[in-house]
């Protein structure tokens, strides 16, 4: 579960904005606001805001997005989000949960009113890291996958994934290739595609170096080992020389002394 939010202002567009009905909302529940539309909860929400007219950021917005793996009902989701809120200490304020279904995962938008009904203001310091914090503590929790769980997850299989790429590598230098072409030919067998990299900050299409695609996953080519580079090939034992006449020229051309840089 990923969880992030900032203060902001403009309380009626981010109503608005969590009940458009492009997003297929869906409001899951509400503290304190009886309103039928964004103008209405708004002019709620006022109500208290004016009791502290010098906070310019009066609304907290937060996005919920469970992992789909946890395949959540809404009264899961509703849940999910009402104990974020508790542990963000911001039950007794003015909130809506509105659940969005425009995109393939599940997630929840919550806006909090950050001044109460005594005038006193939220203190957003550190918010974001924070509301990280506070929606892996929900996670574990409720048995949930956390961001952080992921995050370990997927750095777990890029590890796994260059692992695999490496002893591909390996197993086409063994043939002692001669050029770069037949190179990314023989990676090719091993469902690794070789593509050229170019310049974002100029249009004259320069190879500056060259990325891998793999398994759906798009990689430099130097971060899966510092072996894998034209000096290396050219230079490195169990090489065929001629590599060096052959491979780095087209490199040269392309101002790179590497795959990629």
């Amino acid at each position: 579960m990923i969880a992030k939010g900032n203060s902001r202002n403009g309380t009626a567009a981010a109503i608005k904005y969590v009940l458009d009905e492009k997003k297929i909302p869906k409001i899951l529940s509400r503290n304190d606001l009886i309103g039928n539309d964004h103008i209405e909860m708004a002019g709620e929400m006022r109500l208290f805001q004016k009791l502290n007219q010098r906070t310019k950021n009066n609304i907290m917005h937060f996005q919920i997005s469970p992992s789909p793996e946890d395949n959540l009902t809404d009264k899961q989701l509703n849940k999910v989000c009402k104990a974020f809120i508790e542990k963000m200490k911001m039950s007794d304020r003015q909130y809506l949960i509105v659940k969005h279904s425009d995109k393939p995962h599940k997630h929840a938008h919550i806006l909090v009113n950050r001044i109460d009904a005594n005038g006193n203001c939220y203190d957003d310091s550190f918010i974001r890291v924070k509301c990280k914090q506070v929606g892996h503590d929900v996670a574990i929790s409720m048995n949930l996958l956390s961001a952080k769980m992921l995050e370990e997850e997927k750095k777990k299989k890029i590890k796994d994934l260059k692992k695999e790429i490496k002893l591909a590598h390996q197993k086409v230098m063994k043939l002692r290739i001669k050029t770069f072409k037949e190179w990314s030919e023989k990676m090719k067998l091993h469902g690794i595609k070789i593509m050229p990299h170019t310049s974002k900050f100029d249009d004259s299409n320069t190879i500056i170096g060259y990325r891998l695609k793999y398994k759906g996953h798009n990689l430099k080519i130097s971060d899966i080992d510092r072996n894998m580079t034209i000096s290396k090939m050219t230079h490195g034992k169990g090489t065929n020389p001629k590599m060096k006449q052959t491979l780095t020229p087209r490199v040269e051309r392309n101002k790179s002394i590497g795959f990629s840089r």
